[in-house]
C-alpha cells in the first residue's frame, strides 16, 4: 500500500459501481469525492473518501487499516440517526481504503453565517439546539467528532434540519485506540475552533461542545472564522459580549461551551441541552402571529400578452391594396366589396390608433357582409381590449362558426371567458386549441392558471411542464408552477420552480417574494428573511414582502426589527390590519403593552373577526393588570374560535389571577379537551386543582404534563414537573 493518496481522475469507476464526479476536498485522513451510483436507478449521488495510510513501516500500515475497519464500524453505528449521513459501503480497491457515504442535498451552515452579519440569537439558539442532539447521540456511541464548524453542518433541502457531515476522521473511544499512542497524537480538525487540549492530541467529547460554542459566538457577532481566535485574550478566554446583543442567559452558555480548561467546560452536550431547554421555550410564547391570507399573497402571473391577433395589420394593408386590384371582380360583388372597404378602413383606424371609429367601421363591414369571419374576429379583438368581453365572446363565437379552424379565435374567447368568469368554458377553449396545436406552450400556460384558480393543482403542475418543454426560458411558467407544487403541498419542489425562475429572471421580484413565503412556512426562517429581502431590495415598496418579513422578524425574536418594517407597511397602506396585529405582537414582545393594545384594537377595527387580535389584545391587558378586559377579550376570541385551546387557556390563567379559581378549571379543561398535549395547560390546571386543595388531583395533572413533556425530549419541563410532584408530598 502506498504511503500516500493518488488523487482520482473525474469519471473513474470504482467498485465497477461509483463514478467519480468531482473531488469535494482533502483531510488529514484521506481525499473526497462526488460520485453517482451507477447501479441504482436515477445514477444518485455519494460521497466517496479515499482513506491515506499514514506514512512509515508495516506497523503504521496495521494503524490505517484498524483506522479503517473502525472507521466503518463507527459510521454503521452513527448512521442509524437520521441526521447523520448512513455509510452505504465500504472496500479495497488496489491496496487502497474507501468509504462510501449518503449524499446530503443541501447547503452548509457557513452561508448563513456570513462575515459581518450577525444572526438573531434566536436562530443561533436552535442552531445550537439542533447541533447539540446530534452530538449526544455521537457521544452516546463513544465517539468524538474533532471537525465541528460551519462547513461540516449541512442544512438538508428537503426538510430544512441541520445535518453533521464528515466523520471521516472521528476515533472510537475504544480500550485499544485508547492506547494507541499513534492515533491520539493526530490533532484532527479545523484550528479555529478546537480547543487547546485538541491541538495537544487529546480530544475530549466537549471539545466538541467548544468548537460549536465558538460557532455560536461567530455567527452571534458576525465575526469572521480567521478573526475569531483573536478574540482571546491571555488566559485563553474569548471576550466577545460586547460586540453584540444577547440575553444573559443564552452568552452564560455560550461562555460555558467555550471556557479554555475541558475541565470547567460543560462535560456532556444533555447538560447544554438541559440549560438551554428553558431559553427555547422562551422564544416559543403563546402569542400567535399573522402571515398574509393567501388569497391576497399570492398573485398567479396572467400571460403578458392578452390576446392574438390573426391577421398583422400590414397584412390588413396589404389587402387593401389587393381589393383595388381586384376592382373588376368587386364590381361583381358589390356588397361584398362595400364590406371590405369598410373592414380596411377598420384596420386603417386602429393602426391610427382610433379604435372607436374601428368599431363603427367594422359594425358596418358586418352589415353589409354578415358572413365576413375577420370583420368578427378584429370586433372580438377591440371589444376585449375595451372589457366588453361578453361581447368579445359573441365575436369570437360567430368567427369560430364561420371558421371552426381558427385557433386564434379560440384561443382568444378562452382569454375573454376567464376575464367574464366562466373558467369551465375557457378550459374547454384551450384544451382544444390543444388538440389542434399540441406545442402550443400559451395554451398550455392558460389552462394552467385556470386548473390552478379551479383548485386543481396536479393538472395545473402538468400543463406547467408542458409549457416549459416548449419554452424553457420562461421564468413565468416555472414561478407559477412553484405556485401549484406549493398548493399541491410539495414545498420543495415549488422552491427548485422559484430557484430557477430567478436564476432566469435575477429580479424577478415575486419569485423572491414567493420563494420567501414557501420557506417561511416551512420554519426556514433565515431563508425566508433573505428572500424577502432581496424582494424588498428590487421593490422598496412591497407591502406584502414587508409584513411578511415582519413576520418572520417576530419568529426571530427580532421584534425591533419586526416593528420597523410592520410600520413601514402600514405608511405605505394605513389600513393592512395583518401587519397592525403582527406589530400588536412584537410590542407585547417588547413589553410595550399600551401600544400593543393600540395595534391589536386597529387590527379589530379593520377585521372585527379576527380571533387571535382579541387573544393577543388580552394578553397585553392582562399584562397591565386589566384582568377584567383581557377575560372579555379572551371570551370574544372563544365565540369566534370555539376550538382554539390558546384563548382558553388564557382565559383560565386570568381567572385563576382573580381568584375565580372554579371558571379556570373549567377553562383549563376545555383547552386539555382541544389539545391534550399542552403540558402548559396540565401545569396551569394543577395550579387550580392545588388552590381548591384537590392535591391528588394536582399530582395527577403534574404527572400526566411531565409525560408529555418526556414524550418530546424536554427534560427541563420534565424536571419541573417532578420537582411539583415531590413539593406535594407525591412520589
Amino acid at each position: 500500500m502506498a504511503g500516500a493518496s493518488k488523487t482520482l481522475v473525474i469519471g473513474t469507476l470504482l467498485d465497477r459501481r461509483y463514478r467519480i464526479i468531482k473531488i469535494l476536498g482533502s483531510g488529514a485522513f484521506g481525499q473526497t469525492y462526488l460520485a453517482a451510483d451507477v447501479r441504482r436507478p436515477g445514477l444518485p449521488k455519494c460521497v466517496v473518501k479515499q482513506l491515506s495510510p499514514v506514512k512509515g513501516g508495516m506497523e503504521c500500515l496495521e494503524t490505517a487499516k484498524r483506522l479503517f475497519e473502525q472507521e466503518a464500524e463507527t459510521l454503521e453505528q452513527l448512521g442509524s440517526h437520521d441526521r447523520i449521513p448512513r455509510l452505504l459501503a465500504y472496500f479495497q480497491e488496489e491496496q487502497r481504503l474507501y468509504l462510501v457515504k449518503e449524499y446530503v442535498d443541501g447547503h452548509p451552515l457557513s452561508e448563513e453565517i456570513l462575515p459581518g452579519q450577525a444572526l438573531p440569537e434566536a436562530t443561533v439558539a436552535k442552531i445550537l439546539w439542533d447541533i447539540l442532539q446530534i452530538l449526544v447521540f455521537v457521544h452516546q456511541h463513544e465517539v468524538i467528532h474533532r471537525d465541528v464548524k460551519p462547513e461540516n453542518i449541512i442544512r438538508r433541502d428537503h426538510d430544512q434540519e441541520l445535518i453533521l457531515i464528515d466523520f471521516g476522521s472521528v476515533k472510537a473511544l475504544s480500550q485499544q485506540i485508547a492506547q494507541d499512542d499513534a492515533l491520539r497524537t493526530i490533532a484532527a480538525g479545523t484550528p479555529v475552533y478546537m480547543p487547546i487540549e485538541q491541538f495537544q492530541g487529546n480530544p475530549q467529547y466537549n471539545s466538541d461542545i467548544y468548537a460549536l460554542g465558538a460557532i455560536a459566538v461567530q455567527a452571534l457577532t458576525g465575526v469572521s472564522p480567521n478573526n475569531l481566535p483573536k478574540l482571546q485574550d491571555e488566559s485563553g478566554t474569548l471576550i466577545w459580549r460586547k460586540r453584540t446583543q444577547v440575553s444573559d442567559d443564552l452568552a452564560a452558555i455560550i461562555d460555558k461551551m467555550v471556557v479554555y480548561s475541558c475541565s470547567k467546560r460543560y462535560q456532556s452536550a444533555q447538560d447544554v441541552l438541559d440549560d438551554l431547554a428553558p431559553i427555547l421555550e422562551r422564544y416559543q410564547d403563546n402569542t400567535d402571529t399573522d402571515s398574509p391570507p393567501d388569497d391576497e399573497a399570492i398573485e398567479v402571473v396572467a400571460s403578458s400578452s392578452s390576446s392574438r391577433t390573426w391577421l398583422p395589420w400590414l397584412g390588413g394593408l396589404l389587402l387593401l391594396f389587393l381589393t383595388l386590384a381586384l376592382g373588376v371582380w368587386l364590381w361583381q360583388r358589390p356588397r361584398e366589396s362595400r364590406a371590405q372597404d369598410f373592414y380596411a378602413r377598420a384596420l386603417n383606424n386602429v393602426e391610427q390608433g382610433q379604435p372607436d371609429a374601428a368599431l363603427q367601421a367594422l359594425n358596418q363591414a358586418i352589415r353589409h357582409n354578415p358572413n365576413h369571419s375577420q370583420a368578427y374576429y378584429q370586433r372580438a379583438n377591440l371589444r376585449f381590449d375595451q372589457g366588453d368581453h361578453d361581447g368579445a365572446i359573441a365575436d369570437y363565437s360567430q368567427t369560430l362558426d364561420l371558421e371552426p379552424n381558427n385557433t386564434d379565435a379560440l384561443y382568444n374567447r378562452g382569454l375573454a371567458r376567464v376575464k367574464a368568469g366562466d373558467l369551465d368554458a375557457a378550459l374547454t377553449d384551450f384544451s382544444q386549441v390543444l388538440q389542434e396545436s399540441p406545442n402550443d406552450a400559451q395554451a398550455y400556460y392558460q389552462r394552467a392558471l385556470i386548473s390552478y384558480q379551479l383548485g386543481d393543482y396536479r393538472s395545473s403542475i402538468e400543463d406547467y411542464t408542458q409549457a416549459i418543454l416548449q419554452d424553457a426560458n420562461s421564468p413565468n411558467a416555472y414561478l407559477n408552477r412553484g405556485l401549484a407544487h406549493s398548493a399541491a403541498g410539495d414545498p420543495t419542489a415549488a422552491i427548485s420552480d422559484y430557484t430557477q425562475a430567478i436564476r432566469l429572471d435575477p429580479e424577478y421580484v415575486n419569485a423572491y417574494y414567493s420563494r420567501g413565503r414557501t420557506r417561511f412556512n416551512m420554519g426556514e426562517y433565515t431563508g425566508a428573511e433573505q428572500d424577502y429581502s432581496q424582494a424588498l431590495a428590487l421593490d422598496p415598496d412591497h407591502t406584502k414582502a414587508l409584513v411578511n418579513r415582519c413576520s418572520v422578524y417576530l419568529n426571530l425574536a427580532n421584534y425591533e426589527a419586526a416593528v420597523d418594517d410592520c410600520t413601514k407597511a402600514l405608511e405605505l397602506t394605513g389600513d393592512d390590519w395583518v401587519a397592525y396585529n403582527n406589530r400588536c405582537v412584537a410590542y407585547y414582545n417588547l413589553q410595550q403593552y399600551t401600544e400593543a393594545i393600540a395595534d391589536c384594537s386597529q387590527t379589530i377595527d379593520l377585521n372585527p373577526n379576527h380571533a387571535k387580535a382579541y387573544s393577543n389584545r388580552g394578553l397585553a391587558k392582562g399584562a397591565l393588570g386589566d384582568l377584567e378586559g383581557a377575560i372579555e377579550d379572551y371570551s370574544r376570541a372563544i365565540e369566534l374560535e370555539p376550538d382554539n385551546p390558546v384563548a382558553f387557556s388564557n382565559r383560565g390563567t386570568a381567572y385563576m389571577e382573580l381568584g375565580n379559581y372554579q371558571q379556570a378549571m373549567e377553562d383549563h379543561t376545555q383547552a386539555l379537551r382541544l389539545n391534550d398535549e399542552s403540558p402548559t395547560a396540565y401545569f396551569n390546571r394543577a395550579m387550580v386543582r392545588e388552590q381548591l386543595q384537590d392535591i391528588s388531583g394536582a399530582i395527577a395533572d403534574y404527572e400526566r404534563g411531565g409525560q408529555v413533556c418526556l414524550d418530546v425530549g424536554r427534560v427541563d419541563c420534565y424536571q419541573r414537573a417532578r420537582q411539583e410532584i415531590q413539593r406535594l408530598g407525591g412520589g
